[in-house]
């Protein structure tokens, strides 16, 4: 939004330039005048519309801190969950559903449904490449269930 008598093309490709620097795809220019409000000369309004938020969120991760052998846990898109692990043959699979910073994971079978609830915990991780950023969702129930993976927290290691 600018003042009619301001804007050259040269400044518009300068400021063009800053706000893709901020990682915008592109500049409207737009003559301000709604409702008898002008900017005067030598002034200029910058407006960064919110995009629609998204969380960035891992579908992959592994369990840890566990008594038994570590599982691989995928998250579909679709709200469903699928545990792997060495114990078993074939895998195990359930709902979930992420409210930062929590992530609840829901498993039924026969003996009813069981949900266990992880908070998020960013942090670095020592590995064999150095020290790297990872999340893990600790446990906030129990560690009691019949489902073993409820037992164990979950963990993402971004390499980077």
């Amino acid at each position: 939004m600018y003042f009619p008598g301001d804007l050259t093309g040269e400044f518009v490709d300068k400021l063009t330039a800053v706000v893709k620097s901020l990682g915008f795809e592109r500049l409207d220019v737009n003559i301000f005048n709604r409702h008898k409000h002008f900017y005067s000369k030598g002034n200029l309004g910058l407006y960064f519309p919110i995009q629609k938020k998204q969380t960035t969120f891992p579908d992959l991760l592994y369990s840890t801190d566990c008594d038994h052998n570590d599982s691989r846990v995928t998250l579909l898109a679709s709200g469903r969950w699928r545990a792997f692990s060495r114990d078993t043959p074939s895998y195990i699979e359930g709902k979930w559903l992420y409210h930062k910073p929590y992530l609840t994971l829901v498993y039924a079978d026969t003996r009813g449904e069981f949900q266990q609830v992880y908070e998020a915990q960013q942090h670095q991780v020592m590995t064999l490449q150095g020290p790297k950023k990872a999340t893990t969702y600790q446990v906030l129930g129990h560690k009691s269930y019949p489902l073993a993976l409820f037992n164990c927290n979950l963990q993402i290691i971004f390499a980077e």
